[in-house]
């Protein structure tokens, strides 16, 4: 309500109010006049009326009028109880009625504050997101860093990956991939777990939070860890996905984001029928046969 709307409700009460008091005092005045009329008029037949027992009993009759008169003023009495009645029912409902306003003006005050408190909230969950976000992308970049092979330890980081990817091409062009993939996935993975295992495991605990944040756009997250992979990791991710390690929880993420769909380089037609039958889960290796990056 702005301050004209008060200044009108404070003038009418005023207005009200004044107008009560000014019926009472006129209703007090008045009836201290009949008072005083009668008080002179019972004076005034005293001192100057007759004497005689007679008389003064005729002089009584004259009564009769005077009672009339207070009749009259018994029933003006009863009218201005009704007026007075009238006057505060008027204030009581003015009363109401601005409770009323104040109530809604309230209601109103507190949806805007609680569509402010839920913006303000929903920004500080994003936030919240992203800072996570940010520090496991860079836990999996520092950990990548760290991988170390050779026995001077001087293959590491991005270079150490393409070195397993390496590896693991040519266990799965081996004979016993072709019907064995999984024994064959298993045996090279024996070699590099160390390395591996929690590679896999930061990369998982990633696409699983993004997927469970509730982000408008998870997708765009999504890319940004896929823009950190060379083709040696997506080959060594795609591989692992449909493995005995990463078919129950990695293969569905990486489905559903597309994660290794920008790799170039997977020379698939030289893997066995085994590994060639798994990747036909992936829509760039369509009927058992590679599609090229360029024609997908």
């Amino acid at each position: 309500m702005g301050d004209g709307g008060v200044k009108s409700d404070n003038n009418q009460e005023s207005k009200v109010s004044d107008g009560f008091w000014l019926s009472w005092r006129a209703f007090l005045l008045l009836n201290l006049l009949v008072v005083l009329i009668w008080i002179t008029y019972i004076w005034a037949i005293s001192k100057f009326g007759p004497s005689e027992i007679a008389e003064r009993g005729q002089l009584g009759d004259l009564f009769g009028g005077l009672t009339a008169l207070f009749s009259g003023l018994a029933f003006a009495g009863l009218v201005f109880t009704l007026l007075v009645q009238k006057k505060e029912l008027e204030l009581q409902r003015h009363e109401v009625a601005n409770l009323v306003r104040e109530q809604e003006n309230a209601n109103r005050l507190l949806e805007a504050q609680g569509d402010q408190v839920v913006a303000q909230l929903e920004f500080l969950k994003h936030q919240n997101f992203e800072n996570n976000f940010f520090q496991m992308l860079k836990q999996f970049s520092d950990y990548t860093q760290t991988i170390a092979l050779g026995s001077d330890k001087k293959i590491f980081g991005k270079d150490a990956l393409e070195y397993i990817d390496h590896n693991m091409k040519a266990y799965l062009r081996s004979e016993k991939a072709t019907t064995n993939f999984d024994g064959q996935y298993e045996e090279f993975y024996k070699t590099f777990k160390n390395d591996l295992g929690p590679y896999f495991r930061i990369m998982y605990n990633i696409l699983k939070f993004v997927d469970r944040s509730g982000e408008a756009n998870p997708e765009f997250y999504v890319n940004i860890l896929r823009a950190q992979l060379n083709s040696a990791e997506l080959s060594i991710l795609a591989i692992n996905s449909l493995s005995s390690y990463g078919k129950e929880k990695m293969l569905p993420l990486v489905m559903n984001y597309n994660m290794v769909k920008h790799f170039d380089d997977f020379t698939c037609e030289k893997f066995g029928a085994d590994v060639r039958n798994k990747m036909s889960l992936f829509p760039f290796f369509a009927d058992g046969a590679y599609v090229p990056f360029e024609e997908r």
